[in-house]
């Protein structure tokens, strides 16, 4: 099988009314491929949860129109050196793979390494006050030392100052956009854009000649969030885009923080909620990102390899095995350890707790671990 007629098949799915990211993974997967999702017959594929009749009818009745449709998209990809990364090869982003409607397909140009160190999403209001822009620009200054990657939209405020401070201080960004990979909105973020690729990448599930309708830029708030350890939100209004990101994050079990403002300002509102509906950390600097979030600096990672040397000796292969997937670095998700090991999820969960009880291993919320930096 040609990998170019695998991901035409897979972007076509993208097109089939009625088949979105979560139920297209499940046929993938029951079906081995996504060109034998196109190809497999109406029974066949109902035995698939979740797939009824509609689904099956819409299939055969666009199935030659949408593979067209790829096809020029794969042309697309192909002739402009676009990176497109699908959800079930390994270079596909590690933490967007846990989330359950992930993208089949990731559109990716640049030099971004997604799955190195910690990873933090900031998102905020278009109308950011100085105020907003003194603390983005200070929170990201003060997390130099952990050289986190900083992910958000691209848009006015927040965002671009987001983008800006992590490239003024050499951080690694990637910008989540909400439409094709054959314009750039706004306009005047060009320039931004091309530096960005430069130190990160864009990044996007839509096809080109898709235009940055509304609704897109709630669909590309689910990215910002799933590439993410975190999302911290920097001035909104009560309603918006960035409150939206907030609730998507928790879904994904990922912390979320907030940067309190004055009572009564328009733009403090969300994030003042946030807070008082423990929907969100309280935090006021990079310091206290990084202890909300505990994060070690690179020094401290080097302590976790020697003291988890040490610890191996007194592992069976299996525990040996989950803690080298475990690593030295960033807190993974009980999913993501099952998914490297090859072990099921209740028996990696019962790993885990023999290997908390004992001190190597600390458990943090959203069933995340982390080698435990202080045993013996």
């Amino acid at each position: 099988m040609e990998a170019s007629d695998e991901l035409q098949a897979c972007i076509a799915r993208t097109l089939i009314p009625g088949m979105g990211d979560t139920l297209a993974k499940k046929c993938i997967s029951a079906m081995g491929s996504a060109q034998q999702v196109l190809q497999a017959g109406e029974g066949l594929l109902q035995q698939v949860y979740g797939v009824g009749s509609f689904l099956t009818q819409s299939i055969r009745k666009h199935r030659k129109q949408v593979l067209q449709r790829a096809e020029q998209e794969v042309e697309f990809v192909l002739k402009h050196r676009i990176h497109a990364q699908v959800y079930n090869e390994q270079e596909y982003p590690r933490r967007l793979k846990l989330c359950a409607d992930g993208p089949v397909v990731l559109f990716a140009r640049g030099k971004m390494e997604p799955d190195k160190g910690y990873a933090l999403g900031i998102v905020g209001t278009r109308n950011i006050t100085p105020y907003g822009a003194a603390i983005t620009a200070e929170i990201i200054r003060e997390l130099i030392p952990y050289q986190p990657l900083v992910v958000s939209g691209l848009a006015f405020g927040v965002d671009i100052h987001a983008h800006r401070a992590a490239m003024e201080h050499g951080l690694q960004t990637i910008a989540s956009m909400a439409h094709g990979m054959d314009m750039l909105y706004p306009k005047s973020h060009r320039k931004y854009a091309r530096r960005i690729m430069e130190h990160g990448g864009l990044v996007t599930d839509f096809l080109s000649n898709t235009i940055p309708e509304k609704e897109n830029f709630v669909k590309r708030n689910r990215i910002i969030a799933g590439l993410s350890d975190a999302v911290l939100v920097i001035e909104s209004a009560e309603k918006g885009g960035s409150l939206i990101t907030a609730d998507l994050a928790q879904g994904y079990n990922r912390d979320v923080l907030a940067v309190p403002g004055k009572a009564g300002d328009t733009y403090s509102r969300g994030c003042n909620q946030l807070i008082r509906n423990h929907q969100a950390a309280l935090v006021t600097s990079g310091k206290e990102v990084a202890e909300t979030l505990m994060w070690v600096l690179p020094e401290q990672n080097k302590k976790k390899e020697v003291l988890q040397a040490a610890l191996f000796a007194d592992l069976n292969k299996e525990e040996e095995a989950l803690m080298q997937a475990l690593g030295t670095g960033d807190a993974l998700h009980v999913d993501y350890l099952s998914e490297k090991t090859g072990f099921t999820t209740p028996k990696v969960n019962g790993m885990l707790l023999t290997l908390e009880l004992k001190g190597i291993v600390k458990g943090l919320p959203g069933s995340r671990f982390t080698a435990n930096v202080t045993a013996r």
